[in-house]
């Protein structure tokens, strides 16, 4: 094993599988760079568990709550009935039909994009007014067609179609 792959399984050592264990302590065995990291990631742990180490007396448990309580400042009366609101708005978050209402309001969304659209491709076979300054004409578009560089538009006058 080498030092880099040993350094980076040094602080999971507890977890560590037998086999990868095993490889690790060989490794610490042969190099002494990396049983002196080891030595010191150990010491530390130690260290952690003397600052940790707390003795309570015997009714410190009993009393913990009371203080504690006495130590927090009590919540405003709106953060109260605010918390209360919450909970019960989330009855009305809490979907009853699973998905069901949104696959519904998607297929009336579809029928109603699909109905403008159509609606959209009628509206152009209507009447169009074109207006310059000197004359007003009422014109049918009745086709058009593309030659790739200009479209042009077959129109009927209004006085022709009558």
């Amino acid at each position: 094993m080498k030092c880099r792959k040993a350094r980076r399984l040094i602080p999971s050592y507890a977890e560590l599988v037998s086999r990868h264990r095993k490889s690790l302590d060989e490794h610490l065995l042969s190099c002494p760079h990396c049983s002196r990291e080891f030595s010191s990631y150990l010491k530390s742990i130690d260290l952690c568990k003397e600052a940790v180490c707390f003795e309570e007396s015997k009714d410190f448990w009993g009393d913990f709550w009371v203080n504690l309580n006495l130590r927090i400042d009590p919540s405003p009366l709106w953060s109260r009935i605010w918390t209360k609101v919450e909970s019960s708005a989330g009855l009305f978050r809490t979907p009853i039909w699973g998905p069901v209402p949104a696959y519904i309001f998607s297929v009336f969304l579809i029928v109603l994009l699909s109905l403008g659209l159509y609606s959209s491709l009628i509206a152009t076979q209507r009447m169009v007014t074109f207006k310059n300054d000197m004359v007003n004409h009422e014109l049918e578009v009745r086709g058009t067609f593309d030659d790739g560089e200009y479209s042009h538009y077959v129109v009927v006058a209004a006085e022709e179609r009558r």
